[in-house]
């Protein structure tokens, strides 16, 4: 351990790892031309037909921003829209068989980018570190529901995010997508 993490706060910390996990994910996944929300989308997609409202909250972002995305993608043919059979002013969004393609692709991608980055802990570490991670997630989710039980947010802190995360967001983004290439680390 060096001086600076015994010294720093967890939080700390944890936005560092954020920081670098998302730039390498940037780069990486730059040869398919998409940006990480992008890719992260995509993967939700696969799921099963959300709505753009529902993908806002998860990503806490607003309905326009995701919009933007979505747009996005339905241009590139790797999402379709289709009107909900619930309620006509809600759009579905699912994955295009040409969506699928990339996104398999892009999957290989993250999990050569992952075993690299994380390749330096054992097993037993990865397995703490996604096992606490997780519950952080679980219990902010939980946290969240009790607030706002109406609600279907999942990782949001709020029914709608403020506009500074929005635009941290966007700003985060546009960086990393014009970013110059950073040298990797090695798991020797």
């Amino acid at each position: 351990m060096t001086a600076v993490s015994q010294q720093a706060r967890t939080s700390y910390l944890i936005r560092r790892a954020q920081l670098f996990v998302y730039a390498a994910l940037s780069e990486r996944l730059r040869e398919h031309k998409l940006t990480p929300m992008q890719y992260m989308l995509l993967s939700l997609s696969r799921r099963g037909e959300m709505s753009s409202a529902d993908l806002a909250r998860r990503f806490a972002v607003t309905p326009q921003s995701m919009n933007e995305t979505i747009v996005t993608l339905q241009r590139k043919r790797l999402i379709s829209r289709t009107v909900s059979s619930e309620h006509r002013r809600v759009l579905r969004i699912s994955l295009s068989p040409e969506g699928a393609r990339l996104l398999r692709a892009c999957d290989r991608t993250v999990d050569a980018m992952e075993k690299s980055l994380f390749g330096c802990l054992d097993p037993q570490a990865l397995k703490a570190l996604r096992d606490g991670l997780m519950t952080l997630i679980d219990l902010e989710s939980a946290s969240i529901q009790k607030r706002q039980p109406h609600s279907r947010t999942v990782l949001a802190g709020r029914h709608r995010p403020p506009r500074s995360v929005a635009r941290e967001n966007a700003r985060w983004i546009s960086l990393q997508t014009s970013a110059t290439r950073r040298p990797t680390r090695s798991s020797s």
